[in-house]
């Protein structure tokens, strides 16, 4: 049988496995490569499904930008975004590749919000931008900024 610990040691033993936990949660968020904020204003968001804004630029020649994971957060303003329109990031443009989708429940909250949208697997554009475009149509009303956080790693591309 072990000795029981003081209240001095069990302090400590909580404080390391509090470090511990914030190392690893530190690897776990490095492990998702670089990341750039960008704010989508509501005059973008209320146009999104006409004009794609980029929020990620090309990396280069031999180059290809692998999306991890994307946080986006809403703080609600006054009027909810109308509409069945998920937000999606797409390499090149709205008819490219889908690499994250924030699902229209997100954007048309009433309440300010968070969401993560896992990187979809699939194939890497080589030397494209991450654009964000709506998926079906334009919403008719709404008055929030979207921010987002995205996670990424620029990858050199077989030759």
């Amino acid at each position: 049988m072990g000795a029981s610990l003081t209240t001095d040691e069990k302090y400590l033993v909580n404080r390391m496995n509090a470090v511990s936990s914030k190392v690893q949660l530190a690897t776990k968020i490095a492990d998702l490569g670089e990341f750039k904020d960008v704010t989508l204003t509501t005059a973008q968001l209320l146009a999104l499904f006409t004009t794609p804004v980029s929020v990620l630029p090309a990396p280069g020649a031999g180059y290809a930008n692998i999306v991890t994971a994307v946080y986006g957060s809403i703080s609600y303003n006054s009027a909810t975004y109308s509409g069945a329109n998920n937000i999606v990031l797409k390499y090149t443009d709205a008819s490219g590749v889908t690499v994250a989708t924030f699902t229209a429940a997100f954007l048309n909250s009433s309440a300010s919000a968070g969401y993560l949208a896992i990187g979809a697997s699939g194939v890497a554009a080589a030397n494209a931008a991450i654009v964000a475009s709506m998926g079906t149509a334009n919403p008719t009303v709404g008055d929030s900024a979207l921010k987002l956080r995205i996670y990424y790693r620029k990858v050199a591309l077989p030759m």
